[in-house]
């Protein structure tokens, strides 16, 4: 069993006002998705429209709930910083429980990223640049434990991404109208770098389970040098 931390920044700008169920659902389908794959999770929800705000922070699976009311603009920059800002950089387990089979006292602990957007950067302000944020996620990269995946519905995901240090193999492209089947097929990704020997993952993108309604998602490979199959993150 793995000790993961895992931070979602969800986009709830106006574009995503008639989406409302179809994320609250998608959310919902996540979480379910996660519980029982014998992980230890602790989840933190970050949303953006013009402005930021942190839903709820280290919530166990069965605490997590999202009040999703979208608007406004698209704070995407300032939603990824503000949210690393407050995350640990390099967490460790604290306490270790022999009983449950826990990652031992003094472990690193695994950090997983997920973005979620539909649009581009409009709202962050002079003070939030791609180029501060892409030092940000480069710098977590570089720990070892840090894995980021960009999900984009709508918009070019991969200049999105890689613009901001994000793989492309850890980055999804997919049609707005499957929201909810990406939530699920997010799942999927996440339990696999969750349940990985590894303690990251530089192929997310491949861990998703593409059946899974989301015949849409483009997954473009990576320009850089394949990952051999023995680092790649599979589902145990």
């Amino acid at each position: 069993m793995s000790k993961v931390n895992l931070y979602f920044i969800i986009d709830s700008s106006g574009s995503m006002a008639n989406k409302k169920s179809d994320v609250e659902g998608g959310f919902k389908s996540f979480i379910d998705e996660l519980k029982g794959d014998g992980n230890d999770y602790s989840i933190s929800v970050t949303l953006f429209n013009t402005t930021v705000w942190e839903a709820f922070r280290s919530k166990s699976l069965d605490e997590a709930q999202l009040v999703y009311n979208p608007m406004g603009g698209t704070a995407l920059l300032k939603a990824i910083q503000d949210t690393l800002n407050r995350a640990p950089r390099f967490p460790t387990v604290q306490h270790t429980c022999n009983e449950c089979g826990s990652a031992k006292e003094g472990e690193p602990i695994k950090n997983i990223v997920v973005i979620m957007t539909d649009g581009e950067e409009n709202s962050s302000g002079p003070f939030y640049s791609k180029a501060s944020v892409k030092r940000l996620i480069e710098d977590r990269q570089g720990l070892g434990t840090w894995t980021f995946v960009f999900l984009g519905a709508d918009v070019n995901a991969f200049d999105e991404a890689t613009s901001i240090g994000i793989p492309m193999a850890n980055t999804v492209q997919y049609s707005g109208h499957h929201h909810h089947d990406m939530y699920r097929s997010a799942a999927y990704a996440v339990s696999a770098t969750a349940s990985s020997g590894l303690p990251a993952s530089t192929n997310m993108a491949g861990d998703f389970d593409l059946g899974a309604g989301v015949s849409s998602a483009q997954v473009r490979p990576s320009q850089n040098p394949p990952v051999e199959e023995s680092q790649t993150a599979t589902v145990s």
